[in-house]
């Protein structure tokens, strides 16, 4: 098998691959959601994070509101079954131009779901999603991410110190009166049914509305193979640990 070229050169040709493969392509029956990564950069690094997320992997530049306002104009001329607009990272909250992005989607008439981690990004935003909840609640969708029903393992994934910042920003949410939904990973050897037993025992004792039985409400990811693996970009080595700020 012929060395594989450096990045820039393997994708330089939309049909043919570098070795001169013809591509494999899958006819688009339909477009339901649309979805936005608003850049690498997020405020903690995880353990295991598809795409190697962290305060300083800026690799994918932060998308722009403009560039956003294009797809958006496409996809509504191109896609009139189009329902759902979501936007994932890093962390969506630490791009500047996202509360407008957020907007754009929702003024537009289509449903909005956020993947964030509720931390400090999100919390200096308030204002902003303040505003956008008035005018669109129920368009409006926030899906928390939560490891772990325990403090300890979420943390070594998300790192130390991360689990009460998290906590304080889905109560901020549930106590505002936003949609919110939480995503957690198989990453403990339980069974599903003891994992949404104890997520419904934390929503419990934290008071929070969610119903943990609901596969929609409690989104649970198998685990990705943390082990290294020869050409996979993906797969984050070293340590959790979270820089604050």
């Amino acid at each position: 098998m012929p060395a594989l070229q450096p990045w820039p050169a393997r994708f330089t040709d939309p049909d043919i691959t570098a070795n001169g493969e013809r591509r494999a392509v899958v006819s688009l029956r339909a477009l339901r959601t649309l979805w936005f990564n608003t850049g690498t950069l997020c405020n903690i690094t995880c353990s295991g994070c598809y795409i190697e997320s962290s305060p300083r992997n800026d690799r994918l530049s932060y998308l722009s509101r403009a560039e956003v306002r294009e797809f958006l104009a496409e996809a509504r001329g191109h896609h009139p079954d189009l329902r759902e607009i979501g936007f994932t990272g890093g962390e969506p909250f630490m791009n500047p131009e996202f509360p407008g992005m957020l907007e754009d989607a929702l003024a537009g008439g289509w449903r909005a779901l956020v993947l964030t981690n509720a931390m400090r990004p999100m919390q200096r935003r308030t204002s902003s999603l303040l505003s956008l909840r008035e005018q669109y609640a129920a368009q409006l969708t926030l899906r928390v991410s939560l490891d772990h029903y325990s403090q300890g393992l979420h943390e070594q994934l998300r790192g130390l110190n991360s689990w009460r910042p998290a906590l304080h920003g889905l109560r901020w949410l549930v106590d505002a009166g936003f949609n919110i939904a939480i995503a957690s990973r198989k990453l403990s050897g339980e069974s599903e049914a003891t994992l949404r037993a104890g997520f419904a025992a934390l929503f419990a004792a934290h008071s929070l509305p969610v119903d943990a039985m609901d596969p929609q409400r409690l989104v649970l990811f198998p685990e990705l193979d943390a082990r290294p693996r020869a050409g996979d970009h993906r797969i984050l080595l070293g340590n959790s640990r979270q820089i604050t700020g």
